[in-house]
């Protein structure tokens, strides 16, 4: 699927650059860029989810071995 989309002309610059570096083309530097983008993005949400999920319950590091072998054991049964 073509897309039109407009870019300062020094990304754009660079971007052909890399491309031409890695004997690439632009659109496949591109995808790569959006994929990469894309992803971060779903990690930040998954980091940020964690984060407020460890704030809401009071466990320390010290706490971390015993709750790894109690959810182990019991996913284990």
């Amino acid at each position: 699927m073509e897309r039109t989309i407009t870019l300062p002309d020094e990304l754009q610059s660079q971007l052909e650059e890399t491309a031409r570096a890695e004997g690439r083309t632009l659109s496949e530097v591109m995808q790569e860029a959006a994929e990469r983008y894309l992803n971060h993005r779903s990690l930040d949400r998954l980091l940020e989810r964690g984060r407020k999920y460890a704030a809401a319950k009071p466990f320390t590091a010290a706490d971390v071995p015993r709750l790894v072998r109690k959810t182990r054991s019991e996913r284990s049964r």
